[in-house]
């Protein structure tokens, strides 16, 4: 039985405050909200667990339970994310990143994509809308170690080396139609992911279909 779900389903609905599982998907599908214990140490003579490491796709997160077990958040004890994608990211966002680095709703996911690249795309939006911003301002006047590791860092190298500027590009292209286009996921930074995927994609598989593999993983979590 594939419980997967089933557990990040409790986790989104406040049923279960922590998880025991190495497996990366429980901090994507389930959000920010999720505390997993990803491994320990258990000493068979004493019958007690003697060191734990805990994950989280949110800092926040980490943070909280590290205050709450009075635990500094030092170098020794906490490791960051190489690529923290799903701080601040939307239930949308957070489902096409898995969608796109391989769930059980996309096995194998996007051709080209992985969670480096999300990351450089992502941040090439960012930088855009930042510069944007800039511009019209100027015109107008815890255990060995505790910590969140790469929820994805399993996952296969990004063959893109053009990330940057096809977010830049995207990033103009909804600047211009953003007044007549609907969204489709209700988040901006998803919907030019999900057009990203579509660039991407070898199989060529619609933005439709990859959003619906989006859709059913938000619905077996509980996000909608």
């Amino acid at each position: 039985y594939e419980a997967d779900y089933a557990i990040c389903y409790r986790v989104v609905n406040g049923k279960t405050d922590i998880v025991l599982a190495n497996d990366c998907d429980y901090k994507v599908a389930a959000g920010g909200a999720c505390l997993a214990i990803s491994d320990f140490k258990y000493e068979s003579r004493t019958k007690t667990i003697q060191d734990i490491t805990l994950t989280s796709g949110s800092r926040m997160t980490i943070e909280s339970a590290a205050s709450a077990a009075g635990i500094d958040l030092d170098k020794k004890h906490y490791k960051a994310a190489t690529y923290p994608l799903l701080d601040n990211a939307s239930p949308a966002l957070r489902a096409l990143i898995a969608v796109g680095t391989g769930c059980d709703t996309l096995p194998g996911g996007v051709s080209g994509i992985a969670v480096k690249g999300i990351s450089n795309f992502l941040q090439g939006i960012a930088d855009s809308s930042n510069a944007g911003a800039t511009n019209t301002n100027t015109a107008d006047t815890i255990g060995p170690t505790l910590g969140s590791r790469s929820n994805t860092d399993h996952r296969r190298e990004d063959s893109s080396d053009v990330i940057l500027d096809s977010a830049q590009k995207s990033n103009a292209a909804s600047n211009t139609e953003e007044e007549t286009t609907p969204s489709v996921t209700g988040d901006s930074r998803a919907d030019r992911l999900l057009e990203w995927y579509v660039e991407m994609d070898a199989k060529k598989r619609s933005g439709a279909v990859l959003w619906t593999c989006a859709q059913a993983l938000l619905y077996q979590t509980g996000n909608i």
